[in-house]
């Protein structure tokens, strides 16, 4: 797929085109490459930004590189590690990132939160509300008594709560 095309497809899917900022995030993308694949990235433009509007600091380009590609329009992918400019109207496979957001919901109730009927209730109320907004990857954690716990923990906290443990 072409640039633009690779660029709304991570978006919609993923985050975006992965930007690469230091060496050590290079040599990770040559490790996730096979060698001979062309790989777009988020890098674009003479002034060389990345997809999501950050300055690039951080480059790897290719021996010649950067050059115009002559269209008008430069987009960068990863050729054996190496970067190279290329006209963002060229096919090519893409690489996305993903950035897992955190988020914290905080409830205050009079209920017994140690009650495993109340935290199996919550939990899928919670889980219900994720998937209506098509969030299938998620992690629910739990915080009592100033202690963090996973649901799976929450029982055994609840018991050393109940017996005067904090």
């Amino acid at each position: 797929m072409n640039w633009v095309d690779a660029q709304q497809y991570c978006r919609e899917r993923h985050t975006d085109l992965v930007s690469v900022r230091t060496s050590a995030e290079n040599e990770e993308i040559q490790r996730m490459v096979p060698a001979g694949r062309l790989v777009w990235i988020g890098l674009f433009g003479d002034t060389w930004k990345w997809s999501d509007g950050r300055d690039s600091l951080f480059r790897y380009w290719l021996q010649g590189n950067p050059q115009s590609s002559g269209s008008g329009s430069d987009c960068v992918h990863v050729d054996g590690g190496a970067w190279r400019t290329q006209s963002c109207d060229s096919k090519s496979s893409v690489l996305c990132y993903y950035y897992k957001k955190r988020s914290v919901v905080k409830i205050s109730s009079d209920v017994d939160m140690c009650d495993p009927a109340v935290q199996q209730q919550i939990q899928q109320q919670l889980e219900t509300k994720m998937k209506s907004k098509g969030i299938n990857d998620f992690k629910i954690r739990w915080r009592m008594s100033g202690k963090q716990v996973s649901h799976n923990n929450q029982i055994k906290q609840c018991a050393k709560s109940q017996a005067g443990e904090v």
